[in-house]
């Protein structure tokens, strides 16, 4: 049972824990004040009604605890193969391999937003121009497509349309760079990257996200939703956005990395964006996320189950010692043409399973 003490923490009115640190969950930097560290000690540790205000420590108050080490995307995507509601949908199409080997052989170039600078945006510039060049006036492939199927054919087109519209974004970016940048700007990036695998975002900003956790209201939004487009939607992937990289903590190996390399406000305020939406939730009961941190993006999933959701609903935490746990996946950089096609199996399958099979 609770103890009686937790419970009249639980039961603070939430709203004047203090001031907020973000004017809304869009614009969060992922940095920690020594205001925000004080935070993290267990007798100070209060709910914020806003999302974007949690902690990690807000988290394991509720029984919400990442693990202790990464996940290999491959271990991770089996896991949320196996919750998959529509089995007919569990491999892709052959012309999903076609492309991801056109997108392999037309972007050869990486880029590094935190590095390249100067004579890097130049040459960046001059390389995505040659590939729309090359891409607008391909035709051997176009000619072999045309010999398939008609649905080849779409699917060709549209990931053409898509790559061709990520290049030209990239390439406002760069010339814009110099220049005050509106917030936003790697969300919008990702969201054109994700269309060239099929993938259909919108705003999270279009729906706000509450859930009430004993007696007091947590609200929040995304930066980005996707859902499902069958019959009955629900969601399929949940993305938070944090817009600077001092998000991570220090230097960090990408083979030795740990939950631990982020922010604890990051963590706090992506967990409960999970938590927010188990109930809607396409993997239930895995809630399947993205934490995008500049171009690097981690593949998250909360598995918790449907008793210990409806605990922290009503008692507002899980028994002990049950938890529910948030497993992730390295850093890939997705302008990084290593990371990038490393992933892309990943953005491919998502794409397929949210369209249900390319019929919407």
């Amino acid at each position: 049972e609770i103890s009686k003490m937790a419970e009249s923490r639980y039961d603070a009115d939430l709203s004047s824990s203090g001031p907020e640190s973000y004017d809304s969950d869009l614009s969060s930097t992922g940095t920690e004040s020594s205001s925000a560290i004080s935070t993290f000690s267990r007798k100070n540790c209060k709910f914020r009604s806003k999302a974007s205000d949690w902690t990690l420590d807000h988290l394991i108050k509720i029984g919400v605890e990442y693990d202790e080490n990464f996940t290999v995307l491959e271990t991770f995507m089996s896991k949320v193969k196996t919750e998959n509601i529509d089995r007919s949908l569990g491999i892709v199409p052959p012309i999903c391999r076609t492309l991801k080997q056109l997108t392999i052989e037309n972007w050869t170039f990486s880029y590094n937003f935190e590095l390249d600078k100067g004579s890097g945006i130049k040459d960046a510039m001059e390389k995505t121009e040659k590939a729309i060049e090359e891409l607008e006036n391909e035709q051997e492939m176009q000619e072999k497509v045309t010999q398939e199927d008609g649905q080849n054919l779409r699917l060709y087109y549209i990931w053409r349309f898509n790559v061709l519209n990520f290049w030209r974004y990239f390439l406002t970016l760069l010339a814009r760079w110099g220049k005050p940048q509106r917030e936003g700007r790697y969300t919008n990036l990702l969201m054109a990257f994700s269309k060239i695998f099929f993938l259909y975002p919108e705003t999270g900003e279009s729906v706000r996200d509450d859930i009430c956790i004993k007696d007091s209201n947590v609200h929040g939004t995304p930066a980005i939703r996707y859902m499902t487009m069958a019959n009955e939607t629900s969601q399929l992937l949940t993305v938070t956005e944090v817009k600077q990289y001092n998000a991570f903590r220090g230097e960090y190996n990408a083979e030795a990395f740990t939950f631990k390399n982020v922010s604890k406000k990051v963590l706090g305020q992506h967990g409960i964006k999970l938590v927010m939406e188990a109930s809607e939730s396409y993997f239930f009961p895995y809630v399947v996320g993205l934490l995008c941190i500049g171009t690097k993006i981690i593949f998250t999933y909360l598995y918790i189950e449907r008793e210990d959701y409806y605990r922290i609903k009503e008692k507002g935490c899980i028994q002990k010692p049950r938890k529910a746990t948030i497993s992730y996946t390295r850093p890939f950089d997705f302008m990084d043409a290593n990371d990038r096609q490393y992933i892309m199996d990943t953005f491919f399958w998502f794409g397929f399973v949210q369209s249900h099979g390319y019929k919407y």
